[in-house]
C-alpha cells in the first residue's frame, strides 16, 4: 500500500507545481466534451453545431471559473431551442431562471456538478454520478437535481422536436408550452433518475459522512447495490430499454472509482482511530479522532561513520596545561559578582 500513498504524494506534489495549467487544461477538456456533446444530441442550430464554435467556448471557459461551463452550456441550449421555436428558447429561459434562482437561496457552490450530471446522462451514464456523492454535502445533491431536468429538456425537445418546430396553425404557443411541461413531470425515465440518482446520492453523502467506522466504504457498497436494483426495476417495470450487460459493468467500474476516490482523496486510516475525551467548565467532550493516510516521499539517509583504531593513533594530540588555582580564583569572581548584582 505504500506505493499507493507515494503516488498520491507524487501527484499532489505535481498539481501543485503546475496547478494553473492543469487547472485550465481540465477546464477547457471537460467544457469541450460538454459541449460537444450538447452539440450532438441537439443539432438544430447549424451555426452552433461546428466543432470549431465548441473549442472557442472551451477556451473561453477555461480562461473563466469553473461556474462558467454550466452557464455557458445552458446558453448553447438555449441558442439550439431558438432554432427550434422560440416559445421552445423562453421557456428553457424560465426554467433556467427558477433553477438559478433556487442555487442562490442555497448556495451550495458545486454549480459544475450541473454539467456534469448533464454530461454523464447523455453519456447514458447515470451510475457514474454515484462516486461523486462522497465529496458532496447532502444539500449539493440539490444541483444535481437541476442537471437531470436539463437532461429532461433536451431529451424532450429531441424527441417532440417536429411537433415544436410546427407552425403556429396548427400548434399554438401555449399549447407547445402545455407539450413540454406536461412531458417533463410526467416522464417516467425522468421521475426514475430522480428517485434513483438523487436518492442513491443522498444517501452515500449522509452515510459517508457520519461517525461510523469505514463510513465511505459502506456507503459506497450499499448505495450502488441499490442503485443497481431501483434503477434495473424500475426500467423493467416501466419497459425503459436498456443495455443490461453494459450497466453492471459500468456499476462495477463506478464502484472502483468510489474506492479509488476514498482510497486517494479521502484517505481515512481507521486502524489508527483515537478516542478522546475532553471537558470544560459547563461540558464533557467525546471525540472520535480518525487520522488521515500520510507518507513522506523524502526519506533521512543515516550515514554511519566509523574510525578504527589505526586512525586515532594517527590523529594529532594537543596537551593543554590547567593551572587549578586560577580556576578557583576565577569560581570566587563569578560568586562575587552574582552577590552584588
Amino acid at each position: 500500500m505504500k506505493w499507493m500513498l507515494k503516488s498520491r504524494e507524487v501527484i499532489k506534489a505535481f498539481y501543485e507545481k503546475y496547478d494553473r495549467y492543469l487547472d485550465g487544461v481540465g477546464r477547457f477538456t471537460f467544457a469541450l466534451c460538454l459541449y460537444l456533446t450538447i452539440m450532438y444530441n441537439a443539432g438544430y442550430n447549424s451555426t452552433f453545431t461546428n466543432p470549431i464554435v465548441a473549442a472557442v467556448m472551451a477556451l473561453i471557459s477555461a480562461l473563466l471559473p469553473v461556474a462558467a461551463i454550466p452557464v455557458m452550456g445552458c446558453v448553447l441550449i438555449i441558442f439550439e431551442f431558438y432554432a427550434v421555436s422560440l416559445v421552445v428558447a423562453l421557456s428553457a429561459i424560465f426554467l433556467f431562471f427558477l433553477m438559478m434562482l433556487l442555487y442562490f437561496i442555497f448556495r451550495t457552490g458545486k454549480s459544475w456538478l450541473l454539467a456534469l450530471t448533464l454530461l454523464f446522462l447523455l453519456w447514458d451514464m447515470p451510475a457514474a454520478l454515484l462516486p461523486v456523492a462522497l465529496l458532496l454535502t447532502p444539500a449539493d445533491i440539490l444541483v444535481t437535481l437541476f442537471g437531470i431536468v436539463v437532461y429532461g429538456i433536451l431529451v424532450i425537445v429531441k424527441r417532440d422536436v417536429s411537433v415544436l418546430a410546427a407552425s403556429n396553425d396548427s400548434v399554438t404557443n401555449i399549447g407547445r408550452v402545455n407539450l413540454i411541461l406536461s412531458d417533463l413531470f410526467t416522464s417516467n425515465r425522468l421521475l426514475l433518475l430522480i428517485l434513483s440518482i438523487c436518492g442513491v446520492m443522498l444517501f452515500i453523502s449522509i452515510l459517508g459522512r457520519s461517525k461510523i467506522s469505514y463510513a465511505p466504504r459502506i456507503s459506497t457498497v450499499i448505495g450502488e447495490f441499490t442503485f443497481g436494483v431501483i434503477y434495473f426495476a424500475g426500467c423493467y417495470s416501466l419497459s425503459i430499454g436498456m443495455n443490461v450487460p453494459a450497466f453492471f459493468i459500468s456499476l462495477f467500474l463506478c464502484a472502483l472509482v468510489g474506492f479509488i476516490l476514498i482510497y486517494f482523496v479521502i484517505g481515512m486510516d481507521y486502524k489508527r482511530t483515537e478516542q478522546i475525551r475532553l471537558e470544560d467548565d459547563d461540558y464533557y467532550y467525546f471525540v472520535k479522532a480518525v487520522p488521515k493516510r500520510t507518507i513522506s516521499l523524502t526519506e533521512k539517509k543515516v550515514e554511519n561513520i566509523t574510525v578504527s583504531e589505526t586512525d586515532t593513533d594517527s590523529l594529532p594530540v594537543k596537551e593543554i596545561e590547567i593551572d587549578m588555582n586560577d580556576l578557583f580564583v576565577h569560581k570566587e569572581n563569578e560568586e562575587r559578582s552574582k552577590e552584588e548584582n
